[in-house]
């Protein structure tokens, strides 16, 4: 794992329960979304359309990573999760 996410993982175990639920709740934005999708059905991906997935989806990855490990120190916290509770 890179040594930067590494890092920003750790220092999740410092926030505050209010900050990991936030982190825990976050979602990516309809219009990254709506990209990655267009890019995604594209039958023959050009060289360039491959690029732009790849930088868009770093930080859908990084999102993804932290939202794990904020779940995963809630729950370590002794609070339940539900799909009610990472709805906003």
């Amino acid at each position: 794992m890179n040594v930067d996410i590494e890092a920003e993982l750790q220092a999740l175990r410092e926030l505050s329960d209010d900050a990991l639920w936030a982190i825990a709740k976050s979602r990516v934005s309809p219009i990254m979304t709506a990209q990655i999708q267009g890019l995604l059905d594209l039958e023959n991906r050009s060289y360039d359309s491959q690029i732009k997935l790849d930088e868009l989806l770093e930080p859908v990855d990084r999102l993804t990573l932290r939202k794990g490990e904020a779940m995963v120190l809630l729950k370590n916290r002794g609070y339940a999760l539900t799909q009610d509770d990472l709805r906003e």
